[in-house]
């Protein structure tokens, strides 16, 4: 589904008013229901060198306390 939603997405993306600012959106606008559940307060997405600051003092911190990062499998 997500695939297809992405190739509907890059057909429309010239258009503004049909355009979608996240995968979420893409399925939606193909008919695909989203369901939002409940993640890691401590996943960051890192996308610009701004994110990379508090997500490297986030690991040091999660590394000093013993703890996995968020997003590798063990959490909980």
């Amino acid at each position: 589904m997500l695939v297809a939603a992405h190739r509907a997405g890059a057909e429309r993306a010239g258009d503004e008013a049909l355009a979608a600012s996240d995968d979420a959106g893409l399925v939606e606008a193909c008919g695909g229901s989203v369901v939002v559940v409940a993640g890691d307060e401590r996943a960051m997405k890192v996308t610009t060198p701004m994110d990379l600051a508090p997500a490297e003092l986030l690991l040091e911190r999660q590394s000093a306390q013993g703890e996995r990062p968020a997003g590798t499998g063990g959490e909980n």
